[in-house]
């Protein structure tokens, strides 16, 4: 059936769980804690989603953006000192169509990791208006479970049925 609730769950049509607000720049941020000492938010800054991750010290965080049911999770693992590298970069990059001024970037201040994305490198890959899965998480803390699934080529343990909602104003 076509019309059952669970697909427009699954889909995001009507998001369930855990959510998240993309915020616009200036406007409060929507902190979401992590564990007791770190928390997470996503603002939305012109053309990017800035990403801060406050209070994990050295522990490696993956920070996973699934744009929809029918593409595989794009990771990005933080790890101590600045340093990151990408998983799964089903997205679209610099000097391809739409993405030609934006990258990423990590920055450390502080306690917290900033990560600047461009929104366009999901462009194509989500239904506009709809949320995208996203989860923050790590070997001993995750902001959605992390109940990882065993590694499957692109999808690595990512499972979105553990990750909560993106969700734009």
């Amino acid at each position: 059936d076509l019309n059952a609730p669970w697909i427009r769950e699954y889909t995001g049509e009507n998001p369930t769980g855990k959510c998240i607000r993309a915020t616009r720049q200036g406007e409060p941020k929507d902190v979401q804690k992590i564990m007791d000492t770190a928390s997470w938010s996503i603002e939305q800054n012109g053309d990017n989603y800035v990403v801060e991750i406050k209070g994990l010290n050295d522990e490696i965080a993956v920070l996973a953006i699934e744009p929809s049911r029918m593409w595989a999770a794009y990771q990005l693992h933080l790890r101590p000192k600045g340093t990151w590298e990408e998983v799964v970069p089903v997205v679209r990059r610099r000097g391809q169509r739409g993405c030609q001024e934006s990258e990423i970037t990590v920055e450390t201040r502080g306690d917290s990791r900033i990560i600047t994305l461009p929104r366009v490198m999901f462009k194509d890959f989500r239904r506009e208006s709809f949320p995208m899965r996203i989860n923050v998480y790590g070997d001993s803390f995750a902001w959605g479970p992390h109940k990882p699934l065993p590694g499957r080529l692109y999808h690595c343990s990512f499972n979105p049925a553990y990750a909560g909602w993106l969700i734009e104003d």
